[in-house]
């Protein structure tokens, strides 16, 4: 398990440093970090709950965990502005269009070197993972 969530918490840091590059429009970076504000507080019963401070993703969660914060910041004082108590996902996402200026993410112990994906090398962590 502890593989996996490795994985996958590089994978999500990964993405929100380099995924305009492979994702398939803008719209779906935008989703991404949409995505990632709206779980922005089960990012930390994630971290706690795996304990990944302790694993060599805990610059890759905390990179999750900082991102989602920017927004989360962004997000208050946006709804300071504005009369109703929630905001629309329009309004969400056009917080999001304009955060990308003030957004720093920086590629950190490993983020910024990947290995080419070979199936073979992994394939009986994925066997194990499939069952």
């Amino acid at each position: 398990m502890s593989a996996l969530i490795n994985s996958l918490v590089n994978l999500i840091a990964l993405s929100l440093s380099t995924g305009e590059s492979f994702l398939p429009d803008p719209a779906s970076y935008d989703d991404l970090f949409y995505k990632l504000v709206e779980s922005g507080d089960v990012l930390f019963k994630f971290k706690d709950a795996y304990e990944l401070s302790k694993h060599s993703s805990s610059s890759s969660i905390d990179t999750l965990i900082s991102v989602s914060s920017h927004y989360y910041a962004l997000l208050e004082a946006e709804k300071g502005k504005v009369k109703s108590k929630n905001l629309s996902p329009r309004e969400v996402s056009k917080v999001i269009k304009q955060g990308y200026e003030t957004l720093s993410i920086q590629a950190k112990e490993g983020l910024d070197v990947w290995e080419k994906f070979r199936e073979a090398d992994h394939r009986a962590l994925l066997k194990k993972i499939a069952r």
